[in-house]
């Protein structure tokens, strides 16, 4: 784990996003859910043409005629010219029905998206807020580790003072035990 830390501060040179930006640049720049949007508009402009009638078409034509160099037995073998109008004239009803299917498949595209985008807000929220913790977890370990090698320093710095002091104790016990053998008024 410690091995890891100098990688860390490496790793981390760019700038610091807060959670409202993630969040939005979630929303503006992932591509399903742009796919998603891009499919409820072309949805919505689909139910607004399913309520237009078809084109009348208006033909001309020759009907039965026969190929050039043909011997004609009869005027009726010279064929027909033909005219051709046709107009669709649709059921309204089928229409609207059809436009409002066109709509909801526009609104189950957008709330498809609606939730796509909750579980990827879910999941920025438990990413960025375990970052967060493992920042703070870093930062303690970092506290710790400097308490630790000041507590090293310290004791380093206490052994010797401690044989020199320990010495000086015995030292001063044993001439205070001399000075009582030899005192007879000394208290023991």
């Amino acid at each position: 784990m410690l091995l890891l830390l100098p990688a860390y501060g490496v790793a981390q040179q760019g700038p610091v996003l807060s959670l409202d930006t993630v969040l939005k640049r979630i929303d503006q720049n992932n591509l399903l859910l742009q796919s998603y949007g891009l499919k409820a508009e072309s949805y919505k402009h689909s139910a607004k043409a399913a309520t237009a009638w078809m084109a009348p078409m208006v033909g001309v034509g020759t009907f039965m005629t026969p190929y050039p160099g043909q011997e004609l037995m009869d005027d009726r073998d010279k064929g027909s010219l033909m005219f051709q109008l046709e107009q669709d004239i649709p059921n309204p009803v089928k229409l609207k029905a059809n436009k409002r299917y066109i709509e909801s498949k526009a609104k189950v595209e957008n709330e498809t998206r609606g939730i796509t985008l909750n579980e990827y807000k879910a999941q920025a929220k438990r990413l960025y807020f375990g970052w967060l913790i493992a920042a703070q977890k870093i930062t303690v370990l970092q506290q710790n580790e400097k308490i630790d090698a000041d507590h090293e320093k310290d004791r380093r710095d206490e052994v010797p003072l401690q044989s020199i002091q320990t010495g000086k104790c015995l030292q001063n016990n044993s001439q205070t035990g001399r000075k009582q053998q030899h005192d007879p008024h000394a208290r023991r």
